[in-house]
């Protein structure tokens, strides 16, 4: 009877891990999360690949490729939060560093305060600028772009393997986050562009 009753208590207590663990996504063979249209692209992106320490626009995506807006900060009392604009001139610069172990740090080029330019993750979820030792460390996946060869669209996983998206209109990870696949354009790039339309 005791030995049934400790079988039962372990197979229980297994079936609960299982339930709640979370579910990892292998960013070097996975589809871009939710993504059926995108998934027979998908390609590991080694940090190599990546534009690092350049001035970089975040531009966001829907699953059904879609734009969504600009990633830009939105200024709250104690911290600047990582927030969608539809305006290309409201956009930020924003550099990925390596962060080592095939990950990237992702760092504000115009942070209001000093010190509090990397990106972290609150406890909500949200993503906001705070300070280096509260950095989180992404992991990314790249797909190329089918319409334009360009670019490549990126997906960042957070040390959960949970994607970077959109809740509202704010960057975010973590439950009821809308999928984005983003794509990195060159600041320099875009002011470029602004430049000719107002021309």
């Amino acid at each position: 009877m005791l030995k049934r009753l400790m079988l039962g208590i372990f197979v229980l207590l297994g079936v609960v891990y299982v339930a709640n663990s979370p579910t990892h996504v292998s960013a070097s063979t996975s589809a871009l999360s939710g993504n059926t249209a995108l998934t027979p692209r998908v390609k590991s992106t080694p940090p190599q690949d990546l534009p690092l320490n350049t001035p970089l626009v975040f531009m966001g995506f829907s699953a059904k490729e879609s734009f969504l807006g600009y990633l830009g900060l939105a200024v709250s009392l104690n911290w600047d939060y990582l927030h969608i604009e539809q305006e290309a001139g409201a956009a930020k610069e924003i550099y990925l560093e390596d962060a080592g172990d095939g990950k990237v740090y992702m760092k504000s080029g115009k942070a209001d305060w000093p010190g509090y330019d990397y990106v972290a993750i609150s406890t909500q979820g949200f993503l906001y600028l705070g300070l280096k030792d509260y950095a989180a460390t992404f992991t990314v996946s790249g797909v190329n772009d089918a319409k334009n060869s360009n670019y490549r669209f990126y997906e960042f996983f957070d040390k959960d393997f949970k994607g970077v998206g959109v809740y509202g209109e704010f960057a975010a990870v973590g439950k009821g986050t809308t999928f984005t696949a983003w794509k990195l354009v060159p600041k320099s790039n875009l002011s470029q562009k602004l430049n000719n339309e107002r021309s």
